[in-house]
């Protein structure tokens, strides 16, 4: 018995380390400004406005942006008045990444790595409309959402 009780006691106790470490990178800093249209006459074509979209990360990071929007379309988004008549624009992003052929809407996009840690975007809209769109104010919203993958 004496045997046992010191082999169970030697195996009572054991040890081990754990490493911990934390990496701190810059938190996502992301700003935009409102594109306006100003006033548009019914039946005119190619009305163009653009918006600038800036992101400051870590430049060692990949960063992901998804863009949403309640109204959006296939290639934009739709402007809404008080009345619910729709108002289409053409969304494109133009200048230091210009992405003509991306379809911002529908997905993540995740392919924006370093540009120094600033990321300078501009979404270029474009409207056209026909002589029966009614007279009115229209607006409508844009998210964009970026994090780290």
């Amino acid at each position: 018995i004496l045997i046992f009780s010191i082999s169970l006691a030697n195996n009572l106790e054991q040890s081990t380390d754990m490493q911990i470490t934390a990496e701190i990178i810059k938190p996502l800093v992301v700003n935009s400004s409102d594109m306006n249209f100003g006033t548009i006459v019914a039946g005119s074509k190619n009305n163009i406005a653009s918006a600038p979209l800036t992101i400051s990360y870590d430049s060692s990071e990949r960063i992901v942006i998804t863009v949403d929007s309640q109204t959006k379309t296939s290639n934009g988004i739709n402007l809404v008045n008080k009345d619910g008549d729709l108002l289409p624009v053409k969304l494109s992003s133009i200048g230091d990444y210009p992405v003509p052929n991306i379809h911002w809407f529908g997905g993540e996009h995740t392919s924006f790595v370093s540009h120094n840690g600033k990321l300078n975007l501009k979404f270029q809209g474009t409207i056209d409309t026909n002589l029966n769109q009614k007279s009115g104010l229209y607006s409508g919203n844009v998210t964009f959402k970026v994090r780290y993958n």
